[in-house]
């Protein structure tokens, strides 16, 4: 199985150090298991050293991602403990049908998907966020239930006064793509 993870190029030196060392652990699992992960095959203790980055979240289809795990890290970040919530609850509308099709293919293709965020706090801050998600199967092995999801704030791009009580996501200036995990990758979306 080849893998291509050339988007890692499109980060600076310390932003890759902490997502190679997660897509390095995901292909050690890769490599034992003999193909995509299972659920049981990636634990928390195999991730302790990247948890204020990574959440695992369950994928049950359309507008279904919800966390499974996140550390206290990835919970002070959204101001609450995100166990049980779904992504999508928190997305704008317009980015949640771009959503669903990017994490559709992932899953059916599989590949991995990386993408930049406009994120809105609260405080009013807005930060580009960079969101890499890695599919494992569900541990039957036949589909995939499950991603791993890697967060990351690229910069503070922005401060405006705020009405919003929760986090928002928002698709303003989105850039991102599909990447190669050893079972090749959708074209790229048109621009």
């Amino acid at each position: 199985m080849d893998a291509n993870f050339t988007f890692l190029n499109l980060l600076s030196a310390d932003k890759q150090r902490p997502l190679q060392k997660l897509i390095g652990i995901w292909q050690e699992v890769t490599a034992t298991s003999g193909g995509i992960p299972r659920r049981k095959d990636l634990g928390p203790v195999q991730l302790r050293s990247l948890a204020a980055h990574v959440s695992l979240m369950d994928y049950g289809g359309d507008d279904s991602l919800t966390y499974r795990l996140a550390s206290e890290a990835v919970a002070e970040r959204m101001g609450r403990n995100p166990i049980g919530l779904n992504i999508f609850n928190f997305m704008s509308p317009d980015l949640r049908p771009v959503f669903n099709r990017r994490l559709h293919l992932s899953a059916t293709t599989p590949c991995g998907y990386f993408s930049y965020y406009r994120l809105e706090r609260p405080n009013g801050s807005h930060e580009q966020l960079l969101a890499v998600y890695l599919p494992l199967l569900g541990n039957t092995g036949d589909r995939v239930e499950h991603f791993i999801a890697f967060y990351q704030s690229a910069e503070i791009i922005d401060w405006q006064s705020s009405s919003r009580d929760d986090i928002y996501v928002g698709a303003d200036g989105a850039v991102g793509g599909w990447f190669d995990i050893g079972y090749g990758a959708p074209p790229p979306e048109p621009r």
